[in-house]
């Protein structure tokens, strides 16, 4: 009996953070290729080594992924030589996440992977991602063709598996295996109810690897004001915790050199600005049209962010110790509510998710 497979690679290059290079045709079609990202992940694979996991219930189907964890090197990109490939932001080694999606959820008994069949994915792969290194703005993932893998009989030169927890679509991530070294790409350290039971949690996760922000740090290393304590989250991004945390209003809070502010982006499309004595009234009112659902700020620019429900983004300039907020530009993101907004840390570019999972990077001047 053949198996039909599909190649998926989650990486990143010298500008961009980590995502979805390349993903299985199918997926690429339905614009469903995050879940990618938010399924797999984990430390450095030994050599002969990979993890299988079952995604249950998504879009398109259950799905098991087969794959490895490795460091991308010159020659992935077609330079000659072993050295690793680093990022242009924190000079740190880029990590490759590449493997096969299988439809349907497979037994470990089902599944026979050698070097050989890795190799042929990497070749598959490794053709995207040299045109997605030099790419400074976010592109849809490359789709991958169906690879088809003989039955092996002989399972001697098989790759061993590493199970890891099923992955289920909207229900609650499992605890997984936890990361050590600064050479892993984190996971998840809180359950769903966890993160969704401190409604303190202000700032939507980021699309970074935690590696983006100095080891032991959080989030909170991206700004210069202090937001509300954001548990390290690093690469895995939760769609579902976004859709809790921001229902009613939103808030930021900041800390400033004229004292405390909090940012309120409220149903009816309002931005205030409020001080631990009351509110502060902007005139004339900063507004959305509707309700905003997210914001993020990047203080190193004095930028806010604001997404709302019917898929606008609005950019701000912030002057919190006068209490000003003024639009910027307006970004026409989605047809659909704008779930999760996050800066990069160099603050040039602002990562947009909507409700759908869809995701988009754009540049901001």
């Amino acid at each position: 009996m053949n198996q039909e497979v599909w190649c998926f690679l989650v990486s990143r290059n010298q500008y961009l953070d980590y995502r979805v290079v390349v993903a299985p045709d199918f997926m690429c079609e339905k614009n469903y290729t995050l879940i990618l990202a938010l399924a797999a992940g984990g430390e450095i694979t030994d050599k002969g080594t990979a993890y299988y996991q079952a995604i249950i219930d998504s879009k398109v189907g259950d799905l098991t992924l087969v794959f490895r964890v490795i460091e991308a090197l010159q020659t992935d990109i077609g330079i000659s030589g072993d050295a690793f490939l680093k990022d242009g932001v924190k000079n740190r080694v880029i990590l490759l996440i590449e493997g096969i999606v299988f439809k349907g959820k497979l037994s470990e008994t089902d599944i026979v992977i050698t070097s050989e069949d890795f190799d042929a994915v990497h070749k598959q792969i490794i053709e995207n991602y040299q045109k997605f290194w030099s790419q400074t703005n976010a592109i849809p993932a490359y789709a991958s063709t169906l690879l088809p893998l003989s039955e092996k009989e002989n399972k001697d030169n098989a790759f061993q598996l590493i199970k890891l927890d099923d992955y289920i679509v909207g229900g609650k991530p499992k605890k997984e295996p936890k990361l050590e070294t600064n050479q892993q790409l984190p996971k998840q350290e809180k359950s769903e109810d966890e993160f969704l039971g401190d409604r303190s949690q202000s700032l939507p996760p980021q699309q970074i690897n935690q590696r983006e922000l100095g080891g032991e740090n959080t989030i909170l290393d991206v700004i210069d004001y202090t937001v509300k304590v954001v548990p390290k989250i690093g690469f895995k991004l939760v769609e579902k915790f976004y859709e809790a945390v921001f229902e009613g209003a939103v808030q930021i809070e900041v800390d400033t050199p004229g004292g405390k502010r909090i940012i309120t982006g409220e149903k009816d499309g309002n931005i205030r600005v409020k001080e631990d004595a009351g509110k502060i009234d902007i005139t004339p009112t900063p507004k959305h049209d509707t309700e905003i659902r997210c914001m993020a700020v990047d203080n190193k620019k004095k930028i806010l962010a604001s997404g709302d429900k019917k898929g606008n983004v609005k950019i701000w300039e912030l002057e919190l110790g006068r209490a000003s907020v003024t639009e910027k530009k307006t970004i026409r993101a989605s047809q659909g509510p704008i779930q999760s907004l996050a800066f990069s840390p160099d603050g040039k570019t602002l990562t947009i998710i909507d409700d759908h999972g869809g995701s988009q990077t754009e540049m901001i001047s």
